[in-house]
């Protein structure tokens, strides 16, 4: 299988939280506020489990607060896949693309995460 990330994956804790902003297929989504878990996190994107299956397409915004820092870097993005569960019970795997990275935003997210590389790779 050809590997189509551009940027590496971290495994890393985090708080995130989930505002969905536009959901066409799904409307009653669409100013719903949930906090999910944070499965891995690169430059470009995330990939969160859920429990509320939020559609591809749909335009969300992210609070995302790594281990035990203060720090609230804010994203959105777009959901580009779906994967898991089918009910509304159960947890979904989704892959969200960040569609605004300022440059003083990008360059403070690149940051944060250059240096959590370098926390992993020193574990």
């Amino acid at each position: 299988m050809h590997e189509r990330r551009i940027h590496p994956r971290l495994q890393k804790a985090a708080v995130v939280t989930v505002i969905v902003r536009s959901a066409p297929e799904a409307t009653d989504l669409e100013g719903r506020v949930f906090p999910c878990r944070l499965q891995d996190v690169s430059l470009g994107g995330v990939k969160l489990w859920v429990d509320i299956p939020v559609p591809v397409g749909a335009l969300v915004e992210l609070e995302i607060v790594f281990g035990h820092s203060s720090e609230i870097y804010q994203h959105a993005g777009t959901v580009v896949w779906v994967w898991g569960g089918e009910g509304l019970t159960e947890w979904h795997n989704i892959g969200i693309r960040f569609n605004t990275l300022s440059s003083l935003q990008f360059s403070s997210w690149g940051s944060v995460l250059s240096e959590l590389f370098r926390k992993c790779d020193a574990d």
